[in-house]
């Protein structure tokens, strides 16, 4: 927290999503390409900069260490020499320096790039390097490195700060893998579609497999993402070597894209060899947040029931078989913050779910809940210092932590009718200038986002409320069994070929 506060008077606006983690990311949206990473050690601190960071990343960077040093009274030590501890930080990451390494950065990236893929991850987007991104950095073969240098650095601030968002066809870690022909299991980047939720998507994350499904007749295919370029609808334009900025699909024009596909199938026989995962089937478009935890948001997609977990700017679809967990560890013993954590460690590969689940039932002694949640357990949701934060069709709604006192009230009466005038009063004194239906709308969004965040349903018997341990690991052992198949009937295709 020292950190935090210093690093934030040097630089307003800083964002750390995850203060107070093993490893906590620093940026600054509008002037950040990759997060500044610190990580605590046993023997102190390691401060981490990314090739191709900007150069507000390396302020950053040489700020944090100044900053450690002058918290800690300790030493400071380059990655590859333990033996010189550095004497002056400004002096060693000077302005000079920084434009020097700046420089070689995007030297040796462009050298590397031209025999082998390359791809950064950046604080909103991944990017994939290549002799397409450069050109349209406006990077040709004449241009000087520093020039070129900072072409890139513009271009990729852009891609960053200047889409109109970043929800993607990236999938969760847990999702299921497609295994190549090398035997080995390669993600998959999934494009869902259906007639209610036909934009579900700013863009088109890479990875080496790309699966698309019809939502409305459950059919999928999934293609090898090289094979994307050959098929790719026209409204849909590249941002990088490999991905595309995606507008949404009419469905005449998503039958033609599906169609395509087929022709470059991975499964011959898709029905009986590729199938889908239970996650990928009933994976959903993301439209209602709600509310923050300490530095993670955990929300409910109404439309759904979806859940998801919001970390910094990446969004994570959350598999079936975590939600009742999740339920019962945020409305049975009311402890968000471990929930959040839980998810965390999940999300960001350092535990598989298996392991995670295995943490949470040894952590939180299992226990049927006697019942179902009644009014009288509800309790204020709202964060004090920043409020209840919703979303309706992308329209943030902040609903102060004294006004929520009138929410409850209105429901320990059961006046569940009275929470739509309730939101629509509110945005409209509170300076929300739609037309009365579209009020309307984002009222009714908004209740519903409310209700179900308290976990109370119109159907009191639904078993949402429910903790069933066994009815959970069914349903996941379901799911790693129907992977397993799928895997040996493809081995046994692939031999008889």
């Amino acid at each position: 927290m020292d950190i935090r506060s210093r690093m934030s008077t040097l630089h307003p606006g800083i964002e750390i999503p995850d203060c107070g983690e093993p490893t906590s990311h620093f940026y600054i949206p509008g002037k950040s390409i990759r997060a500044v990473e610190l990580t605590q050690k046993d023997n102190g601190y390691e401060v981490r900069i990314l090739v191709n960071s900007s150069r507000y990343d390396w302020f950053i960077f040489r700020d944090l260490i100044s900053q450690l040093l002058s918290l800690t009274d300790g030493k400071a030590y380059m990655e590859d020499d333990d033996d010189e501890p550095i004497e002056d930080v400004n002096r060693a990451f000077s302005d000079e320096t920084i434009e020097n390494i700046f420089k070689n950065d995007y030297s040796s990236t462009k050298t590397l790039s031209r025999e082998n893929d390359v791809t950064i991850f950046c604080v909103n987007r991944q990017i994939c390097l290549g002799e397409p991104l450069y050109k349209m950095a406006g990077i040709n073969d004449s241009t000087p490195d520093d020039k070129a240098a900072c072409l890139l650095e513009n271009y990729l601030l852009s891609i960053q700060w200047d889409r109109p968002g970043h929800l993607s066809t990236e999938s969760p870690m847990c999702f299921a893998k497609v295994r190549d022909k090398g035997g080995h299991l390669q993600k998959i980047s999934s494009y869902v579609y259906s007639d209610d939720n036909p934009d579900g998507y700013d863009y088109i994350h890479y990875d080496p497999f790309f699966a698309i499904y019809d939502a409305d007749n459950k059919e999928a295919v999934i293609i090898e993402y090289v094979n994307l370029h050959k098929i790719v609808p026209s409204s849909w334009t590249l941002f990088d070597k490999e991905q595309y900025d995606c507008k949404p699909l009419t469905r005449t024009e998503f039958d033609e894209f599906k169609a395509r596909a087929k022709e470059y199938s991975y499964y011959r026989n898709p029905e009986k060899d590729g199938g889908v995962s239970e996650e990928m089937e009933e994976k959903k478009d993301i439209r209602h947040v709600h509310v923050d935890t300490e530095n993670v948001r955990v929300a409910i997609d109404v439309s759904s029931e979806a859940w998801i977990l919001e970390q910094g700017n990446t969004r994570f679809q959350i598999p079936k078989y975590i939600e009742l967990q999740l339920i019962y560890l945020l409305y049975r013993r009311k402890d968000r913050v471990s929930a959040a954590k839980l998810l965390q460690s999940v999300y960001r590969g350092t535990m598989v779910v298996e392991d995670a689940l295995d943490k949470f039932e040894k952590a939180h002694v299992p226990e049927m809940m006697p019942r179902s949640l009644a009014l009288s357990d509800l309790e204020p949701l709202a964060n004090q210092a920043n409020g209840l934060v919703l979303l309706s069709e992308n329209q943030k709604v902040t609903v102060p932590a004294r006004r929520e006192d009138e929410l409850l009230k209105l429901l320990k009466a059961k006046n569940v009718d009275g929470l739509i005038p309730w939101f629509e009063s509110y945005l409209t004194t509170n300076g929300y200038d739609f037309p009365p239906a579209v009020t309307h709308k984002h009222a009714i969004n908004l209740a519903s986002c409310y209700l179900h965040f308290q976990c109370l349903d119109m159907d009191e018997t639904d078993p949402f409320f429910g903790y069933d341990k066994k009815k959970v690991n069914r349903r996941f052992w379901l799911v790693m069994i129907a992977i397993i198949g799928i895997d040996a009937l493809i081995f046994i295709l692939k031999s008889k070929i």
